[in-house]
């Protein structure tokens, strides 16, 4: 007896119209692959946008941070000026104060010269 084609317990078509079913078989199955890898592309372009927009936020907070960074250095700058300022007024005075003190010592000097001279005249008219 001759041998029936047979796989896997089915029977495989023959014919032009078993090729035409195995056609339509493998078209469905390629339209259903296409769907598939359509809805796979669209899902990684949503996905890419996301990540862009997120890589836009850090850029935008990035740039806002070192903004705030270059801002706060300045206000840095600033502040040592004033130091610098207040230092050198500090300075200025302690000058005036040691001079006021020399004058001062100086004129109590003076005082105590003109009241010997005081007291040795007055010895003098006495004596």
């Amino acid at each position: 007896g001759t041998a029936s084609a047979k796989t896997s317990g089915a029977d495989v078509p023959k014919g032009a119209d078993g090729e035409t079913a195995e056609l339509q078989t493998r078209l469905v199955s390629l339209r259903s692959r296409a769907a598939t890898m359509l809805k796979e592309e669209n899902e990684a372009a949503t996905k890419l946008a996301k990540m862009q927009q997120e890589e836009n936020e850090a850029a935008a907070k990035l740039s806002k941070l070192q903004q705030e960074e270059k801002e706060a250095a300045t206000r840095l700058s600033e502040t040592q000026q004033e130091e610098k300022h207040a230092a050198t007024k500090l300075m200025e005075t302690q000058q005036e104060e040691n001079q006021a003190a020399t004058r001062l010592s100086e004129t109590r000097q003076a005082i105590s010269k003109t009241q010997e001279a005081q007291a040795q005249a007055r010895l003098k008219r006495q004596a």
